[in-house]
């Protein structure tokens, strides 16, 4: 149980980051949906891969998207 409250507060963590800085909370998402899906694939039994989709891909398109979000902000600002 705790383990998995663990778990759920660092994934809360990363977006809490992500909302106020994109490019770093982005890079996080992404780190943290490898070692989700790390941890959902060592943990899985029957379906590896249905765990891995639900575990970690959703913090990959999130993640993805918070950097793509930076990157548009970054080059449509004009430089002062």
């Amino acid at each position: 149980m705790a383990f998995l409250l663990a778990m759920v507060s660092v994934s809360l963590i990363t977006v809490l980051i992500a909302w106020r800085n994109e490019s770093l909370g982005g890079e996080l998402m992404l780190i943290w949906s490898l070692v989700l899906t790390a941890i959902a694939y060592g943990t899985s039994c029957q379906h590896p891969v249905f765990s891995i989709l639900v575990s970690g891909a959703p913090f990959v398109v999130a993640g993805f998207l918070f950097l793509v979000s930076w990157w548009a902000q970054e080059t449509t600002l004009p430089q002062t």
